[in-house]
């Protein structure tokens, strides 16, 4: 199918139907010149779209060499190396915390038996006299393990040293604390030198909830606790000594055995822990000092709402919950469960220890398969793949309507299969032969082992039963014999939905008794709910309104890039803005499923303690008050837990003010101080240029932006690159001119410095170049001529496209037969730190580039349509 030759034309999508072929080809008519828009919106226009379908699977060929003469060329998967450039950072493996939960739970039943054993052993031996046992000499073996051991410790201490040392020179020259972050201690004092590091910079770059949260985690290390606790001791003692030197007024001889006595204290050096707390001691005592200054509630509520543990990067002790240990025990059982619980609450440690779980104990070429995980959408199955693609290589297939993929190392089914319903659904009962007969030559691993013969299932959004694939996925419920896990967010009808599920699974072969051969065991067809009401809300929500002292100062001017962000403010909306108090007598909290961040109760405190008469009722929930029964709330670290007890008490508290009417003049000037005025937001035609430069400017990006219509999301991204664009081209019109000459410059130097080379190396001497130049003169620097301006770029500095990685993406996409030419709109935004991501846009490989780029270091700018589920 032949590409549109306009540049500025857009790839993929069936939403504008092709035009009737003609029998005689007749000339376009010219199009009139596109007028410059005097509101600098963009120019680019939608051509023709196309249909294009992931048909390909991605492949690269490689040759085996057999000998000197004869050679081989193999056609290999390029998915591993796909999924691996999709892979999470890091991953969590509950299996390790698991595991550790069950032994604390043993370890604490051994100590009370051991406890209660020594105790009866006490009372046997009581009036008896004991011996007293000899010491046991130590072993040379345990000498020469102790002295290796030491021996291992210093060499890793030095290691630590180095790599700090290194970062430490880094930041002085104007690095990032990033640096710092990264480094990994192999030790404690190398742990802890790290933490005062980040507290020192913090504390230089007046970074105050930096600061705070870092110290909190040094006050908890327990190196730190020791240190601190003997270094102060040295320290009285040394003060002391000091006063007595002061007041004593002895003999010549007295003073001598002084001096030897302070010789001697002298002698005593510091321990290396104890000199790091001697050398930081300036930044510990600061940072102290301003938690007296700061009403640290107050503080950690407002301005450190997205740091409270665990959210905290510095202080993140994870213990599983009471209710995902249930879970997680029921799973271990082979038992079935529906968990309902909030968003951002827990539900993907339990889904990825069954995951995980099952596909370790799945033995190779098995003829049941490890573990089906159905997904709603297509960027969950990339995104879910490729985490347990990280954490089990080459045990993952994933089955979209676009493609599907069978590892090639798996002859059997695969340990864990990732799927939509309707995908599965075809791939699975898809009439065949074996896998690999369908073609004249090797295996096929374009599709899936036939089957539903799978040891757990896994329906992750069950809700979606009633969805656009619920047909498909109550199909693939009946017919996966075998325990599940179900979860979701929004499920209104819990009970029913279990007895429904109860109901299948006694369909269930495995749950028949005459049925089940004698080697296997049959299980119960129970369904298991598991409900839980604990959720953690750290997403402010905000309104973007325009600051009229800068809309009238820049009324009938150019407002620079440097200005744009300035234009409109993001003013924090508290929830209570949508609620009045009718609404309250009726429904409570729970039922509306309103959540606060710890800003927003800090704020309806504010309210109620200005408007309520009552003081005396509501003193108890005062934020100091209510946070010293957790410590003192000078220095105690707030966490999200406790702030969630604190929300809790707050709508209690609001709930019972309402339904007494001689505080209803009060609770109306309660919500009326978190009133909208409506007239003052914008509405559906705000410039997204302004809003992406306010959200740049405040730090806020990574950002999505969701659009129902898919149209206007096509729309919006236009515009914004548009609007990139041709401000770029106002505010800065020869721009790629002085690009091109600084590269042409660049040019000329190193073939100078290469022709001075040349000349000494001849024995001439060269004037026009001075002689021959040092390394550095005949290095050329690289002059990106095609890069965007910097200010006219979204992502950070630190997280932009290079021009290298911006050429190995369209490597990726020719490869995998979907080019994008360089100029093309969608290439253009990618470079600017925009991507786009719509089903109608049917680019699959694109689609992975935006969606690899969005959960990686880069802050890419993503307007979505909510047709697809965001990442």
């Amino acid at each position: 199918m032949a590409t549109p030759s306009n540049q500025n034309s857009w790839r993929g999508g069936s939403s504008v139907p092709p035009t009737a072929p003609q029998a005689t080809p007749a000339a376009a008519p010219p199009t009139a010149p596109v007028e410059e828009n005097p509101n600098l919106l963009s120019t680019i226009r939608l051509d023709r779209m196309q249909e294009l379908n992931w048909v390909v699977q991605p492949t690269d060929v490689i040759w085996i060499i057999i000998s000197r003469r004869e050679r081989k060329k193999k056609v290999k998967s390029r998915m591993p190396v796909i999924l691996r450039n999709l892979m999470p950072d890091s991953t969590f493996d509950p299996r390790d915390e698991w595991a550790k939960e069950k032994a604390s739970v043993l370890e604490e039943e051994e100590t009370a038996k051991g406890a209660a054993a020594e105790q009866a052993k006490v009372l046997e031996t009581k009036g008896k006299k004991g011996k007293k046992e000899k010491e046991k000499k130590v072993s040379k073996k345990d000498e020469i393990i102790a002295k290796n051991e030491a021996t291992q410790r210093s060499k890793e201490i030095a290691s630590d040293w180095e790599k700090l040392d290194n970062v430490d020179k880094s930041t002085s020259k104007g690095g990032s604390v990033t640096e710092i972050i990264k480094v990994k201690p192999q030790t404690p004092i190398g742990e802890l030198r790290k933490l005062l590091m980040i507290l020192s910079y913090a504390i230089k770059a007046e970074d105050l909830p930096a600061g705070f949260d870092v110290f909190w985690a040094i006050e908890a290390n327990k190196l730190f606790i020791e240190s601190e606790a003997t270094y102060r001791e040295k320290k009285d003692e040394k003060k002391e000594d000091k006063k007595d030197d002061k007041k004593s007024k002895k003999d010549k001889k007295d003073k001598k055995d002084k001096k030897e006595d302070k010789k001697e204290t002298k002698s005593a050096p510091l321990t290396p822990p104890e000199q790091l707390i001697h050398d930081f001691r300036k930044d510990i005592k600061k940072v102290r000092d301003l938690r007296k200054k700061n009403s640290m509630v107050e503080f950690q509520l407002t301005k450190m709402h997205d740091r409270l543990p665990p959210l905290s990067r510095y202080n993140r002790k994870f213990k599983l919950d009471a209710w995902q240990c249930r879970v997680l025990g029921l799973i271990d059982e082979d038992k079935s469960v529906i968990v309902c619980a909030p968003t951002s609450s827990g539900k993907t440690v339990i889904s990825t220890y069954v995951a995980v779980s099952v596909a370790e104990d799945c033995p190779e070429n098995a003829e049941v398969g490890g573990v089906l995980f159905v997904v709603p959408s297509e960027p969950l199955v990339w995104q879910v793949a490729a985490m347990f693609e990280k954490m089990m290589p080459g045990q993952v297939a994933l089955c979209t309507d676009i493609m599907t993929y069978r590892p090639e190392t798996s002859f059997s089914q695969s340990s864990i299969v990732v799927g939509t319903p309707n995908a599965l659904e075809s791939a699975l009962l898809k009439v065949r032969g074996l896998v690999g007969s369908e073609k004249k030559r090797g295996q096929d691993f374009s599709q899936l082992q036939g089957g539903c013969n799978f040891r757990y299932a896994v329906f992750d959004e069950c809700h979606s039963m009633d969805g656009e694939e619920g047909g498909a996925l109550q199909r693939i419920m009946r017919m996966i014999e075998c325990p599940f896990l179900a979860l979701s967010a929004t499920i209104g009808n819990a009970e029913p939905l279990r007895e429904f599920w109860t109901s299948v699974r006694s369909s269930h072969k495995d749950c028949i008794p005459y049925l089940v051969t004698a080697k296997d065991e049959v299980r119960s067809p129970e369904v298991h709910l598991e409900k839980h009401e604990g959720r953690f809300i750290n997403l402010q929500r905000l309104v973007f309104n325009p600051n009229k002292a800068m809309v009238k100062k820049y009324e009938k001017q150019f407002v620079k890039v440097d200005e744009a962000g300035r234009m409109f403010d993001l003013i924090p909306l508290h929830p209570c803005s949508a609620l009045d108090i009718e609404t309250l007598r009726k429904k409570s909290f729970d039922n509306l499923n309103i959540s606060f961040t710890p800003r927003d109760s800090f704020a309806l405190w504010g309210a109620l303690a200005k408007h309520m008469k009552d003081k005396k009722a509501i003193a108890h929930l005062e934020p100091s008050t209510f946070f010293s029964q957790f410590g003192d709330p000078a220095s105690h670290q707030i966490t999200l837990a406790q702030a969630k007890e604190y929300e809790s008490a707050m709508k209690a508290k609001l709930e019972e003010i309402v339904k007494s009417a001689d505080a209803e003049s009060g609770i109306d000037a309660v919500l009326k101080e978190f009133a909208v005025d409506q007239s003052k937001i914008e509405d559906s035609s705000t410039n997204l240029f302004n809003f992406a430069m306010t959200c740049r400017d405040q730090q806020l990006f990574p950002c999505l932006c969701f659009q129902l219509d898919t149209f206007k999301c096509l729309e919006m991204f236009k515009d914004l690159l548009g609007t990139l664009e041709t401000r770029q081209r106002t505010e800065f019109p020869s721009y790629y001119i002085e690009l091109e000459e600084k590269a042409a410059a660049e040019e000329k130097a190193a073939a100078a410095a290469l022709k001075a080379e040349e000349s000494a190396k001849k024995g001439k001497k060269d004037e026009d170049t001075g002689g021959p130049g040092d390394l550095d003169s005949r290095v050329k620097s690289f002059i990106d001529t095609a890069a965007p301006h910097p200010k006219y770029v979204l992502s950070p500095p630190n997280a932009r496209i290079s021009s290298i990685e911006f050429d190995d993406i369209l490597a990726e996409m020719k490869k995998d037969k979907e080019p994008l030419q360089p100029n093309h709109p969608l290439a253009r935004g990618l470079r600017r730190g925009i991507g786009i991501y719509i089903d109608d846009i049917n680019m699959s490989v694109y689609r992975r580039v935006v969606q690899r780029l969005s959960q990686q270091v880069h802050s890419i700018h993503t307007p979505r349509s909510m047709t697809n589920v965001c990442l």
